[in-house]
């Protein structure tokens, strides 16, 4: 018998002396607050590496998404639709401002957004429309681009787990007006905590800069443009600190073998899985021609509860970690207060019941026979 927890759900990846080397120039510089020289790095990789056209860094992908609401002027009266799976933070950056959220199905292929779900929530007081890219694999954004066009919706992508991964050879995170990425420590590429506002539509440069500093005009002031700042807008404390920076810097220099090794991984999966989804045992991703993913996540579906409980006990007996997900928002406390959803959410409901998730990150790949056996012998015996 393997050893407990010998393959947890997750571990970071780290290249320790390249972080520490970076962590000790910001030290030696004196300079640890926000939008210093290590950040100016990070937002120089990321438009480099990625082409997206403006990057502000900031604490969490939570805080960017908040800082989205505050450049739409979100507000009492407004509804901005979402899928019910997904995080917390993607509902909670639109009810601080006092709209309401409006919940969408999701499809069960990909599990993002549904497009005719979309369509079926839009109503006169839609403001906006937040597509969630789940595990790092694109939603159909051919159809939601179009629908949001058609009705007058701002597009907003949260792009969270989607560092690398890309749609019609574009990376996400380049599609939405605005869009959010996480480094929380969970994610492929991590500084422990922190994220990015992505701004594609130029109108909200100015903007952002003064609510990422606390609503003033810092920046300018910092720039050389002004003598002094001063409150301007409603804003917040919304900078990655400089000794995060320094780390991520570190971490983003790897993204694309570390990656590499994620897909190692994601593809042994597949390979595994397939075979018992053709027979129904389970559900996994089917991925659309234009999708280039990042490995962030592998899940599939067990066709009942119990069957998910019985996956769980059994991969944990064979000292394999799984994870499940998101509840359902729109099932939540919280929902009866900020939230609506004029229709019954059908998929959302059924996948959770058995969604689980299996370890994946980049050291995984080069030992990974003893997962994949276990996945082979629990589905046999479930036959």
């Amino acid at each position: 018998m393997l050893e407990i927890n010998q393959y947890p759900y997750h571990k970071i990846s780290s290249d320790k002396m390249l972080e520490l080397e970076y962590i000790e120039d910001v030290l030696k510089s004196g300079q640890t607050s926000g939008n210093q020289y290590q950040a100016n790095k990070v937002s120089d990789i990321l438009k480099k590496d990625f082409n997206f056209k403006n990057v502000l860094l900031t604490p969490s992908a939570t805080a960017a998404l908040e800082m989205m609401a505050l450049l739409l002027n979100i507000g009492p009266g407004d509804e901005v639709i979402m899928p019910s799976f997904t995080f917390v933070s993607t509902a909670n950056a639109f009810a601080l401002r006092g709209a309401k959220v409006v919940f969408a199905d999701i499809e069960e292929k990909t599990l993002n957004l549904c497009p005719q779900s979309l369509e079926k929530s839009i109503t006169e007081k839609t403001k906006a429309c937040v597509v969630i890219h789940y595990g790092g694999v694109a939603a159909d954004l051919t159809k939601i681009q179009n629908i949001c066009i058609k009705n007058n919706i701002i597009l907003l992508e949260d792009a969270a787990q989607c560092i690398g991964s890309q749609y019609d050879d574009k990376f996400l995170g380049s599609f939405g007006s605005l869009a959010c990425l996480s480094f929380h420590q969970s994610k492929n590429i991590q500084c422990g905590e922190g994220g990015a506002l992505l701004i594609n539509d130029n109108k909200y440069i100015d903007a952002a800069r003064i609510i990422q500093e606390k609503g003033t005009n810092r920046f300018d002031f910092k720039s050389g443009k002004a003598n002094k700042y001063v409150w301007q807008s409603l804003g917040s404390s919304y900078l990655m600190p400089e000794l995060s920076a320094a780390y991520l810097r570190a971490q983003l220099t790897h993204w694309k073998p570390w990656q590499v090794e994620r897909i190692k991984v994601w593809n042994s999966y597949y390979k595994c899985l397939k075979v018992f989804s053709d027979k129904g045992l389970c559900k996994i991703a089917s991925l659309h021609d234009k999708v280039a993913h990042n490995a962030h996540i592998f899940w599939l579906v067990l066709p009942e509860a119990n069957i998910k409980e019985d996956f769980i006990d059994f991969m944990n007996a064979h000292s394999v970690q799984v994870a499940t997900h998101y509840e359902p928002l729109h099932k939540s406390k919280a929902a009866e207060k900020f939230a609506l959803n004029y229709q019954k959410l059908n998929v959302t409901e059924s996948i959770v019941e058995g969604l689980v998730r299996l370890p994946i990150y980049s050291q995984l790949s080069e030992d990974l026979n003893n997962i994949i056996l276990a996945l082979n012998k629990f589905f046999k015996e479930l036959q």
